[in-house]
């Protein structure tokens, strides 16, 4: 995943990510920086640093369950910060960044859209449960 200029500046100034990026990075002031005065070195410093921090500690904004083909629950959601959005689900690679929410739940709901809802058969067993307590009763 590429972070965009304007998405590495969005996350770099989320006060909800800022004190895991002080803790990741050597130089804070590349922080304050516009990322397009940056050295390239410094951008792909800041980048990789940035990327870890956002996928790893960003906020849940629209979490869903999916339902896999082996009657399993997952969790699949757009995390982020403003102007720094992804999709992530259980098992699969995060898709992204979207500078907004909105397009990121276009996407999430694009790419799993099928599998957010139930299988028809998914409250069978619990239904069949049901009816037989009913013929003992």
């Amino acid at each position: 995943m590429k972070l965009e200029n304007a998405h590495l500046k969005a996350i770099c100034a989320s006060a909800l990510l800022k004190p895991s990026l002080l803790e990741e990075i050597d130089d804070p002031s590349l922080l304050a920086r516009d990322p397009a005065t940056l050295s390239e070195e410094e951008r792909e410093d800041l980048r990789e640093i940035a990327l870890g921090v956002w996928l790893n500690e960003a906020p849940g904004v629209d979490e869903r369950t999916m339902y896999g083909g082996d009657e399993e629950e997952y969790l699949v959601g757009v995390y982020g910060v403003a102007g720094a959005y992804f999709v992530h689900a259980q098992e699969y690679d995060p898709l992204g960044p979207f500078a907004t929410v909105a397009r990121a739940v276009t996407e999430l709901e694009a790419e799993y859209g099928e599998y957010l809802e139930p299988p028809d058969d998914a409250f069978d067993d619990e239904a069949e449960d049901l009816e037989e307590e009913d013929e003992y009763r």
